[in-house]
């Protein structure tokens, strides 16, 4: 599946009454989803290296994450949908800045526009 496909796919799936009704931007309540699941990515490694340190990863552990991570693909496709952006520009825009920044250099380091 591409990006795109996915992207339309996705947002068959998409549900905004509550969320049309309160007035609330739907960029608005993407961008609080996107923020809460990742969060809860990060939260399930703090767990995990509190209670194990850094041992390796078990598989258990790798598909919640992967689940997870499905869901910060949905926030994110929906938020770029809800700003007009497809994802596949993203991804084309994203490889096109990483391999300008290796070229000149500076793929490591600080700041946006490096």
């Amino acid at each position: 599946m591409n990006f795109d496909d996915y992207q339309k796919q996705a947002h068959k799936l998409a549900e905004y009454k509550k969320i049309n009704e309160a007035k609330i931007p739907i960029w608005l309540f993407t961008a609080l989803g996107l923020a809460g699941e990742t969060g809860e990515i990060l939260e399930k490694f703090k767990k995990y290296l509190r209670t194990y340190g850094t041992a390796p990863i078990p598989e258990t552990l790798r598909d919640d994450i992967q689940a997870e991570l499905g869901d910060v693909l949905w926030y994110f496709s929906e938020l770029a949908k809800s700003l007009g952006i497809n994802l596949s520009d993203i991804a084309s825009y994203n490889i096109k800045k990483l391999k300008d920044r290796k070229k000149r250099g500076v793929l490591i380091g600080e700041g946006d526009n490096r």
